[in-house]
């Protein structure tokens, strides 16, 4: 365990364990057992225990400590997957409705000089490299691109998270800002995108700044992210071909948090198995986490 009292003593620490490879192993291991160790159906079978007449009165974290620990999930080696990143919440406000978010309640925004700004000296001080600016929407931030301009005077790539409806409203300053990629939210083709997103035309709109982008700013990357729900699953693979033929990269998630569009049937169920297979098929990285994508369905 490494015990830092102050915010600079976790940030050596946590530099450290990112600077070595073995360090993050065995403190990872260390995790996994104390977490087994007091997983729920080991705390469950005590509770139940002690109901039953056993150990009351016993400290019963000798026995919790000395139960197997369940850790051969974890990599026998590790290598940095990743320059390290910086996620920024920009802001909350939307100018969409999506069915699964609940940012756009409410309209706030970081503020850039005294807000912003000493928390990427921070961010430069211990490594970053990468500053990924979300929201809400940030393109609804008057000062989104200061907050590149800043980064970028620092030395750090950017991306911006965006649903890309106000791309071509600011799309000199985008173009100038010097920012490296964009990450764009499409959740199904067309008329599923938009009930999904609460705003007609909102699909139309964001693949026009995905096709403008190709064609007058190459030099910005782009992605495109899908959420998956039983809304949209029928729509993954269409819209993957779609992101590739923008030349953007892509990937894809359950929704989490909203219940009631969560993949439950066996139809669903084998249409984001057989949706997978077809990534897979065309993106190795997706192949490889396959184990992963059908964990993600429990």
């Amino acid at each position: 365990m490494l015990v830092g009292d102050t915010a600079d003593d976790m940030a050596t620490h946590i530099r450290r364990v990112l600077d070595s490879p073995e360090l993050a192993i065995r403190l990872g291991r260390s995790a996994a057992r104390f977490a087994s160790a007091y997983d729920w159906s080991a705390v469950g079978s005590a509770l139940c225990a002690v109901y039953g007449g056993e150990g009351r009165g016993e400290d019963w974290n000798h026995r919790f400590a000395t139960q197997a620990p369940v850790d051969a999930h974890l990599p026998s080696t590790r290598a940095v997957s990743k320059p390290r990143t910086m996620l920024l919440l920009i802001n909350e406000g939307c100018n969409l409705r999506c069915a699964f978010c609940d940012l756009w309640q409410n309209f706030k925004n970081m503020d850039v000089p005294g807000r912003l700004l000493p928390l990427l000296d921070e961010a430069v001080s211990i490594g970053t490299k990468t500053l990924v600016i979300t929201g809400g929407e940030p393109f609804i931030h008057p000062d989104l691109f200061d907050a590149v301009a800043a980064a970028k005077a620092r030395g750090l790539a950017v991306n911006i998270t965006t649903n890309g409806t106000l791309v071509d409203k600011r799309w000199d300053e985008l173009v100038a800002s010097g920012v490296d990629s964009l990450s764009f939210s499409i959740d199904g083709m067309g008329a599923s995108h938009d009930a999904l997103r609460g705003q007609k035309g909102a699909f139309k709109r964001t693949t026009s700044a995905l096709n403008r982008i190709r064609h007058e700013a190459p030099h910005i990357s782009t992605s495109v992210y899908f959420v998956v729900t039983n809304k949209n699953v029928g729509e993954l693979s269409s819209v993957y071909d779609l992101a590739r033929s923008y030349g953007a990269n892509f990937d894809f998630w359950p929704v989490n948090d909203a219940e009631d569009l969560y993949l439950r049937t066996p139809e669903d169920l084998a249409i984001w198995r057989s949706a997978v297979e077809h990534i897979g098929a065309q993106e190795p990285e997706v192949a490889e986490r396959a184990a992963y994508y059908e964990a993600a369905l429990g």
